[in-house]
């Protein structure tokens, strides 16, 4: 159930996240809270007082008696492997490879922070100077600046390292850029990701995932720029975007792979090349202008996407099975090697006897009282 409505809250996040005039009318707060809710659904899995079960009596079933049953046998018949077994093993096969991967790449971004020389450009350290005296926290940057690099980026968890192309900048520009990496730092964004990254390794085969760290790197963008370009005016505002269609334009002309996007735990100034994605993001900084909100509307958003995360605890649905035996005709038994004993079919399968009754067939004997009777060929 946490999956399912994991899977329904991605995508309310990716409907709301095509309606720019929604973003506008309701700022980014809403569908921030929405991705949170979103990520509590899946921590979060428990079952309220009030919860109702719904009962699943034949598909339920019939998909588990799909999944568990028997399907070859290993070891001398001693291990029966199911299909269940062979999805949990793809499943956590699939969760190793992708962490490896993300272990290997974070000891790539590691070393090229270690081996790359920092840069000590003038402009890069007077743009930050100023950028702290203006309330900023100050912090030790590093600044690395390299030929690889196409986009402007940060990392670290701690210490923030920032990443620029080698090409040159206006002061306004690297205001605006540096202010940019620089909230992503302060907003904890990299924790952030790092949290969509552990999601990304264990639920690897839902497309769902992928889907919600898309939009989630756009939200942290937009999120970024309005915070910055609040209290900005409207020539203020179109430096900051041409700062934005410089980066997009220079990775336009290099027309080739975004190198960066292998790297872990990485805030970029640009994250997408998806045209509509980076025209909503400059019309929400255009129109990002100080609006009297109606405040019944914003509580019945907020109230909605609270509602809906509630509701999502409200029902579970389980499997249920008839029993095996009509009531007042149960029958008992006891097991022993003195009395029972098994009787191999040959086919995965062992008929158990009792006192030399047939009583039904068996596919685990690893198991006591199973394990401790002789076996008749």
């Amino acid at each position: 159930m946490a999956i399912i409505w994991f899977n329904i809250f991605i995508a309310m996040i990716s409907f709301v996240r095509l309606r720019s005039n929604f973003i506008i009318n309701f700022s980014l707060t809403p569908l921030l809270l929405l991705t949170v809710t979103c990520f509590l659904r899946l921590l979060c899995s428990f079952e309220l007082p009030i919860t109702f079960v719904i009962h699943s009596t034949w598909v339920f079933p019939a998909i588990i008696d799909f999944l568990t049953v028997s399907r070859f046998s290993i070891c001398n018949n001693e291990i029966h492997v199911c299909l269940l077994n062979l999805i949990v093993l793809f499943w956590i096969s699939g969760s190793l490879y992708f962490l490896l991967v993300y272990i290997l790449q974070s000891i790539r971004l590691v070393k090229i922070i270690r081996t790359e020389k920092e840069t000590q450009d003038k402009q890069l350290l007077f743009c930050l100077n100023q950028i702290q005296k203006t309330g900023h926290k100050k912090l030790k940057v590093k600044f690395i600046r390299a030929s690889w690099i196409i986009v402007p980026m940060v990392t670290g968890f701690l210490k923030p390292t920032i990443f620029l192309p080698d090409i040159s900048f206006t002061d306004s520009e690297l205001k605006s850029i540096l202010l940019h990496e620089w909230h992503h730092f302060l907003n904890k964004d990299i924790w952030i990701k790092l949290l969509m990254c552990i999601i990304s390794i264990i639920f690897w085969w839902n497309p769902f995932v992928y889907a919600l760290k898309v939009n989630l790197n756009h939200i942290l963008e937009v999120h970024c720029d309005l915070k910055l370009t609040a209290k900005m005016n409207d020539n203020d505002r179109l430096e900051y975007l041409k700062s934005i269609t410089k980066i997009i334009k220079f990775q336009l002309s290099l027309k080739r792979d975004y190198e960066y996007n292998r790297l872990p735990s990485m805030s970029f100034l640009v994250s997408t090349n998806n045209m509509k994605k980076i025209e909503q993001r400059f019309m929400l900084v255009l129109d990002n202008q100080p609006k009297k909100k109606n405040k019944f509307s914003l509580i019945l958003v907020y109230a909605t996407i609270l509602l809906s995360f509630f509701f999502s605890y409200v029902f579970v649905l389980q499997p249920v099975y008839e029993p095996t035996v009509e009531a007042g005709f149960e029958q008992s038994f006891s097991v022993s090697p003195q009395n029972s004993y098994l009787k191999n079919n040959r086919d995965g399968t062992y008929s158990l006897y009792v006192n030399n009754q047939y009583q039904f067939d068996i596919t685990n004997i690893s198991e006591e009282p199973f394990l401790s009777l002789s076996i008749k060929q």
